[in-house]
């Protein structure tokens, strides 16, 4: 679970001029366990909080992977790529298993991957970007679109920050806020920062930034089934999900805020 804040640019020029403000701003935890990731068109700050910095970043050749957040089924993707790992020694990596499947199996590969993630994968001698997220878009990945700029970060302040941003309210945002506990469809309190949407990929080249959908976090609804196998395969599902996220190494925690999870447990 990693916390990053980087910049895309298809115009390696304008790339160096934005890096000042992003290392001033980027400051959540502990700064002396920020690293950098500089490349000709990317560059990205990562803090790796409690993981270690193999765990969500790894290279290979041309290709930088950098994982944000959680994949719960690491342990079924090791076995399923075991054969396609670039190197085997690293296999406990989530960023180097997520490299692999992506350069065997394209973009496809993120409807193998569950969790609350965010994924880039860069390739520096196309100078192109890859941004793929879970399929219900809990991972959040804040964007600012500026031209031939692309800003992204986990948290808010980065962006604020830069010195070009324009701090237009999203008074529709806003407003959703209130009425619904958060706002819909990608928005955010600012017109010129999105969150990225659930099942989304991001492909960033040097024609263009352009978003589609993977698949569709809405299940299929089965309504003549009857209340109670309804239930019970819910609380099937929830069991399972639980137990996955147990067997990971990382603290535990159970945050009870009267919402729907909550009332649900």
């Amino acid at each position: 679970m990693a916390l990053i804040c980087g910049i895309y640019s298809n115009i390696i020029d304008k790339l160096v001029n934005e890096k000042q403000s992003l290392l001033k701003s980027f400051s959540i935890g502990n700064s002396s366990n920020i690293h950098q990731i500089n490349k000709s068109g990317l560059f990205v700050l990562i803090n790796p909080l409690w993981n270690k910095l193999e765990n969500c970043f790894a290279e290979f050749k041309n290709y930088t992977c950098i994982v944000s957040g959680k994949i719960t089924n690491i342990n079924e993707l090791e076995h399923l790529s075991s054969q396609d790992l670039i190197n085997k020694q690293l296999t406990d990596s989530p960023a180097l298993i997520a490299l692999s499947l992506y350069l065997n199996k394209g973009e496809d590969f993120v409807t193998l991957l569950k969790g609350q993630f965010s994924i880039l994968i860069y390739n520096e001698q196309e100078n192109t970007l890859f941004i793929t997220n879970d399929r219900f878009g809990i991972w959040p990945l804040f964007i600012n679109k500026k031209n031939s700029i692309l800003l992204f970060s986990t948290e808010y302040e980065p962006l604020i920050f830069d010195n070009n941003f324009d701090s237009y309210p999203n008074f529709r945002g806003i407003s959703e806020y209130f009425l619904l506990g958060s706002p819909l469809n990608g928005k955010t309190f600012f017109k010129n920062i999105s969150k990225a949407k659930p099942c989304s990929i991001i492909n960033c080249n040097k024609n263009e930034i352009s978003e589609t959908n993977y698949t569709t976090c809405w299940p299929e609804i089965n309504y003549k089934r009857n209340i109670k196998e309804t239930a019970n395969q819910l609380a099937e599902i929830f069991n399972k999900a639980v137990n996955t996220r147990l067997k990971i190494g990382q603290p535990k925690q159970c945050m009870l805020t009267g919402g729907l999870d909550s009332r649900f447990i």
